[in-house]
């Protein structure tokens, strides 16, 4: 499977650089869309890339929120 990537709103991009990362370069997040629905555990590259799979069709204007997942919790 490819991976698909999102270039995230700026306001979320501004609150993912004031978080720690998840490993190096990267963060773990849980997104909520819109419509209700979660995308668990996907990873942002840089504060600004959301990394889809293939079968995972949104846009970054479906997202209403994203959370860090705790670094502990991996």
């Amino acid at each position: 499977m490819r991976n698909i990537n999102v270039k995230l709103p700026e306001k979320f991009s501004n609150m993912l650089l004031n978080l720690p990362e998840s490993g190096m370069g990267y963060q773990v997040v849980n997104v909520l869309l819109s419509d209700g629905k979660v995308l668990y555990l996907h990873k942002v590259l840089n504060a600004e890339i959301l990394m889809l799979e293939e079968y995972e069709h949104i846009q970054a204007n479906d997202i209403a929120e994203i959370e860090l997942v705790n670094n502990q919790g991996l």
